[in-house]
Order: structure tokens, then sequence, then C-alpha cells
């Protein structure tokens, strides 16, 4: 019997997208899938949507659970953490795609290496609404490799690979993990790999399971000095745990990577607060004590 896996998909405020995401699920060539969303206090017809199409495909354990208030996805999400009954989990951004194959690909995998706790995969680009064969640079060349901490180094202070809609993780991986952490907006899912990547190794999965859709109104990669401004006080959190010029560097290299992109974006005014707020962050670690 096929173990089964709980697809969430958090959702605000999507109703022209939702309905595609829903039927990349319905398509899957794997049988065995629960769909749990959660509205995250949508003011739009986002829950309407997602009825008639859970309506419409009564042969498909689908429910759907609206919040009723806007608090956030990680509080969406953990709604539905507390809820969910497969022996995997898929956590699914409301305007990605899975491929046919995503979900058999990845249960595939982890049925066969029990070592490992969650993998995550490589993605197509989803360019606003045209589907694209361009994957993101990120392990670009890479095969299939069973461990990304070995491979990368560690995750905190090397930087964020992991593309959060590819992630298939474990029950017990959840369950030892925890919550989203409700207080990080945009760095939520990062510091769950974080966490997760400090009890069970990670794989990397060179084969695309999803469209990842870049240019996407409401997206929060693109909110350039909120995820910097986040990161940093990630990094300030966890200082004590690190030589201190890791920390640094680590810092330096954040602010120059941000500070590119929202150049890059023609976001100068986010350029300027990125570089601010690096050197502000880089002079409280050299005040900050250490933590006993």
């Amino acid at each position: 019997m096929s173990p089964l896996v709980s697809i969430i998909v958090p959702a605000y405020n999507r109703a022209s997208l939702i309905e595609e995401t829903l039927e990349s699920i319905r398509l899957q060539t794997y049988p065995a899938i629960e769909v749990i969303v959660v509205d995250d206090g949508s003011t739009d017809e986002t829950v309407s949507v997602i009825n008639k199409w859970i309506e419409a495909n009564r042969e498909i354990k689908a429910v759907c659970y609206a919040l009723g208030k806007n608090a956030g996805k990680s509080s969406a999400v953990n709604y539905a953490l507390d809820r969910f009954s497969g022996e995997f989990a898929m956590i699914l951004d409301s305007d990605d795609l899975l491929l046919p194959d995503g979900i058999a690909s990845e249960v595939r995998y982890l049925l066969a290496r029990t070592d490992v706790g969650m993998v995550s995969a490589r993605p197509y680009k989803l360019d606003g609404n045209r589907k694209t064969n361009i994957t993101f640079d990120v392990f670009k060349d890479e095969a299939t490799f069973d461990d990304l901490v070995n491979k990368h180094g560690d995750l905190l202070l090397n930087g964020n690979t992991v593309i959060s809609s590819t992630v298939m993780m474990r029950r017990d991986v959840v369950q030892h993990t925890g919550h989203f952490r409700p207080d990080l907006r945009y760095t939520h899912d990062y510091d769950y790999w974080i966490r997760v990547s400090r009890s069970y190794k990670i794989s990397y999965l060179a084969q695309p399971v999803i469209y990842y859709r870049v240019n996407s109104v409401g997206s929060s990669s693109i909110k350039r000095f909120g995820t910097f401004r986040e990161i940093c006080a990630l990094l300030l959190e966890e200082q004590p745990l690190y030589p201190i010029a890791r920390v640094r560097n680590a810092l330096l290299r954040e602010t120059r990577g941000n500070a590119w992109l929202a150049y890059h974006d023609a976001n100068y005014i986010d350029m300027i607060r990125i570089v601010l707020h690096g050197i502000l962050t880089l002079f409280r670690t050299l005040v900050q004590r250490p933590k006993k």
C-alpha cells in the first residue's frame, strides 16, 4: 500500500491562481494523497474557488479550513501541521504547480533512503503564467546527493538553497521540529530547514518536481528588505553558536547578495536600506554579548 502524502496549501488572496495549483495536485500519478488547504483570511474569492474545486473532485481527500483573520503564512501552515495524517508532508505554495510525477518521485526517494528525513528537489521556473524548462542556479549542474549540509555547509552561515514548495518531510521530522515561527514573515521556511538540518539528513533530488512561480503579485520572495532583515535577526540570534568571524562573513555575504538583487530589480531604495541595515547589524555583532 502506498503511504499517504499530505499536501498542505496555505493560501491568501489567490482566487486567480489556486485552482491551477489544486489541479496540479489532482493530476499527480501518485495515488495516496490528502489535500489540506488553509485560507489565511482572504478578502477575495479564494475560499469559494477552493470549495468549488473540492466539490467537483470528491474522489480526492481534501478539506479547506478558513481561518477568517489574516495571521501570516506560518500560522496557516501550523494549523495544518496539527491536523495532517500522512506519513509524508509537503507544503505547496498556492501559486506553484506540481509536475505530474513530482510526488511519486520524492516518495520513491524517501522510501529508498530511510536515513533521510527531508528531501528537496529541482524546480522549473514559472514566469508569471509561462511555464519554462529553466531551472534555478542552485545545484543546477549537480546530480542527486543525500546530505545537504555535507555538500553545502551550515544552512544559516552559507545561505538557503532549499526551494520551499519542493520539500517533502517525514511525519516524525515535523513532529520533532514543531511549528513554523509566526514572527517570521519571509524566512519562516528558511528557519525551519535550518532547524531540521540540525537533527536530520536533508537530501537533494536532481529532478524537477514543481513549477515555481516568479514575478507573482504578493510573492514574499521579492520582498528583498524584509527577507534580509529577518536573515540578519536569525544571524544575531544564533551568533553564540558559531565563531564570530563566521557570523560576520555570513552577514557580509548576505548584505552584498541582497543589495545586488535589489539593484538588479532597480529597487534602489531597498538596496540602500539593505546596506544600512547590514552595517547596523555588523555593529551589533561587535557589541552584543554572547548568551551563556
